[in-house]
């Protein structure tokens, strides 16, 4: 059991006194006794390292204080009292006074002429160690199951969402309606940016599937230009594309007007 022993808290720091005080009087005071607290326990410890309690989640904390007199007082006060040295002994171990819990204070014999506190802490086997949440466990999640998911009533795995499948089908139904493979040609001559677009999102993201053969054939999306093509040849090809997407354009636009 480690003890220290702290001079009885002044009465300045008593609830029922403070309130007649200015916050500066009192900070003086609370700061003053607070200091004393961890000198004494810096004392106590002999020059040894503070007990490791990176691992537990509350410290019993046992007060037995002895008044300069006989004079009755209440435990809520002198509790209330002792807060500048809780923090003086948290502040000397490395911990946060928080970790305290303050066991029900003894009264003892008056100690004249001035009283004493003494202050006894248990870290051997009054803690309670910390309960690690079982998915933050490094164990735990090394032996989980891969892919399972979090959530067993949601959907399973392989099955599509409702409103995907939904909305794919009602583009596909669209696209046959418009006439399916020649509406996609003539699309690809009037808005060859956005018919790329729609490529792009219907190539496979991986080259090569797990047997290590290509998804995709060699022959597939490559432009072969003939060698023996001038500049000027390009010059006519392109004139003749552009010619084609105009008249394409034109043909599309005149067919949604007689609809």
């Amino acid at each position: 059991m480690f003890e220290i022993i702290l001079p009885y808290t002044p009465a300045k720091l008593n609830p029922n006194r403070s309130k007649t005080l200015t916050s500066f009087e009192y900070a003086r005071e609370f700061k003053k006794y607070k200091q004393q607290a961890f000198f004494l326990t810096k004392e106590a410890l002999g020059g040894k390292p503070a007990p490791d309690c990176s691992q537990l989640e509350s410290l019993p904390l046992y007060l037995t204080f002895y008044p300069p007199d006989r004079r009755k007082r209440d435990d809520d006060n002198m509790i209330a009292s002792f807060k500048a040295g809780r923090d003086g002994i948290a502040q000397a171990l490395g911990i946060d006074d928080n970790l305290f819990h303050i066991q029900k204070p003894q009264l003892g014999e008056p100690v004249r002429p001035n009283g004493q506190i003494r202050v006894q802490i248990d870290f051997s086997g009054e803690t309670v160690k910390k309960e690690v949440a079982p998915e933050n466990n490094a164990d735990f999640q090394k032996k989980s199951q891969k892919n399972k998911t979090n959530n067993p009533a949601g959907r399973p795995k392989g099955v599509p969402n409702k409103i995907t499948t939904a909305v794919k089908t009602m583009v596909l139904q669209a696209l046959d309606e418009m006439g399916g493979v020649e509406y996609l040609k003539m699309i690809a001559q009037i808005e060859p940016k956005a018919f790329c677009s729609l490529l792009s999102k219907c190539m496979p993201q991986e080259v090569t599937g797990k047997d290590g053969k290509d998804l995709i054939p060699s022959h597939a999306g490559v432009l072969v230009i003939p060698e023996a093509l001038t500049a000027d040849d390009w010059g006519l090809t392109a004139e003749r594309v552009i010619a084609e997407q105009e008249a394409n354009k034109k043909k599309y636009m005149g067919a949604d007007n007689e609809q």
